[in-house]
């Protein structure tokens, strides 16, 4: 597909080039703001989104790195861009340890009275069958600030009074906020014990990652069965004896991410923007993650024919879903001529939730909810430039934490400022959002993610296309202007 002719011809590309080349025009760029806006439209969001449907409805209902939906998505991207002409378009190869649930399902079934409780499947659990009684790690605390912070299984010293060779040891997931332990710690920690299996409880609703590295088989209890299961084994005089039954399939893929680089622009002054392609194996991903990759598609085509002073990076990152994989990888390999090269970078990672948001990620901190709490200098500008869009159009947005826990997460760790738009994820709306945006108080962003469910029918047409229209402005704003002393909190 080729893009139409753009509204900019009426502006005469030539001189706008050499207008932005001599110097900053702030009317010039208002008109190419409001011009590459314009552009984009409802019917091309929902065509591309229509795709990527397409491309999970061929691969067995999902998107997930390493599936024929992924692979689709992968193509139907890169082919829309090299028709554009305007850009190197380069795959990024690398491989990483897929992995997915077996084809039974994981299952605790006590030995006394054969009772089964079904089981939330972990990432990169080794399958097996064990079999040993089941023990309860008691919960233990830090003291911090005058406060105590849950801890359990955080430590090996956790288990110190606590037999759990040979066991199948059941371990509190939750941990406080401020007391950072990944979950992989306590799964780590058991196996070093002597744990024969672990069960972390109450699990969550979304999946799961607990390690690269898990020695052991691991599973996630739900918060139903947590009360009548720990009672019938504090209450019993005797070891309650159980089989674990853990069905993965672990193996290495080779997957991609995808890069458009304009050929025009500053090789030493570069805009960054990226969303993840992939979605999680229980579905196709048309909120979480086609709706971001949608939204820098349509601006990086339509982009593609605008005078640019900076050069501009579009990437659609694989394996986000499995701890950042594709985003962290590329991070890892830059050099520092290229870090310093790179002056931004803005993150898309769920722009239509149906119950949606309209968040823009925290670049001063000013909700006090970032983790880590010190960003680099100039997220706070990029914070300022995405909200000019939504207060033109007399829009309210509110603050979206950095959590590490999407593709800007690298970036900000290399130093790199970041930034980004979100709409929500599994969180509840607030009675407060819900005056601003409507929707439903005390529901989920996004009732289907992770989910089945989460098809196109899932996506707010609307959220998209403000979101992608405040990217459009943005976009013009950075490749247009001075980034030097971006870096510096300055713009």
């Amino acid at each position: 597909m080729l893009c139409k002719p753009f509204t900019l011809a009426l502006l005469g590309l030539v001189a706008a080039n050499q207008a932005i080349a001599q110097s900053w025009d702030f009317g010039l760029v208002d008109k190419l703001s409001k011009s590459l806006q314009n552009s984009i439209t409802p019917k091309a969001l929902y065509r591309h989104l229509s795709a990527f449907q397409a491309a999970a409805d061929a691969g067995g209902g999902t998107r997930v790195f390493g599936s024929p939906g992924n692979q689709q998505s992968l193509d139907y991207v890169t082919n829309l861009l090299k028709q554009t002409g305007q850009y190197d378009v380069k795959l990024e190869p690398f491989e990483h340890l897929d992995s997915r649930p077996g084809p039974t399902n994981n299952t605790l079934a006590l030995l006394d009275d054969n009772t089964k409780f079904d089981l939330k499947f972990h990432f990169y659990s080794p399958a097996a069958d064990v079999e040993g009684d089941l023990v309860i790690l008691p919960d233990t605390f830090v003291e911090k600030d005058g406060k105590k912070l849950a801890s359990t299984g955080c430590n090996l010293d956790g288990f110190s009074g606590t037999d759990v060779k040979g066991k199948i040891v059941l371990i509190r997931r939750e941990v406080d906020r401020e007391f950072p332990c990944p979950m992989q710690n306590k799964t780590l920690n058991a196996a070093q014990a002597g744990a024969a299996g672990v069960i972390l409880y109450p699990t969550p609703s979304g999946s799961t990652r607990p390690s690269l590295y898990e020695k052991i088989p691991s599973a996630g209890l739900y918060q139903a069965d947590v009360d009548p299961l720990l009672k019938k084994i504090t209450a019993s005089t005797v070891p309650v004896k159980a089989r674990l039954h853990v069905d993965t399939v672990n193996k290495w893929s080779k997957t991609y991410n995808i890069h458009a680089t304009s050929r025009r622009g500053d090789a030493n002054n570069l805009l960054h923007v990226g969303a993840h392609i992939d979605s999680v194996a229980a579905g196709p991903g048309l909120n979480d993650n086609a709706s971001g990759s949608v939204t820098i598609l349509e601006v990086a085509l339509r982009i593609a024919q605008y005078p640019i002073k900076n050069k501009i990076r579009f990437s659609w990152w694989n394996a986000e879903e499995f701890g950042l994989i594709g985003a962290k990888y590329y991070v890892a390999n830059l050099s520092q001529k290229e870090k310093n090269r790179t002056k931004l970078y803005m993150n898309f990672d769920m722009t239509a939730s149906p119950n949606y948001i309209l968040g823009v990620h925290d670049g001063d901190n000013s909700s006090g909810q970032n983790s880590p709490a010190v960003v680099p200098k100039g997220c706070d500008v990029i914070e300022k430039v995405l909200t000019e869009y939504f207060n033109s159009i007399n829009q309210t947005v509110v603050d979206y934490a950095f959590s590490g826990g999407s593709d800007y997460d690298p970036f900000l760790t290399a130093g790199i400022p970041s930034g980004g738009l979100a709409t929500g994820a599994s969180g509840l709306k607030s009675e407060a959002h819900q005056k601003i945006f409507g929707g439903v108080a005390g529901q989920p962003h996004d009732h289907c993610y992770h989910k089945a469910c989460d098809t196109i029918d899932n996506v707010n047409q609307r959220a998209l296309l403000l979101n992608t229209r405040a990217l459009a402005h943005s976009a013009v704003r950075f490749a247009l202007g001075d980034l030097s002393k971006l870096q510096q909190g300055r713009f």
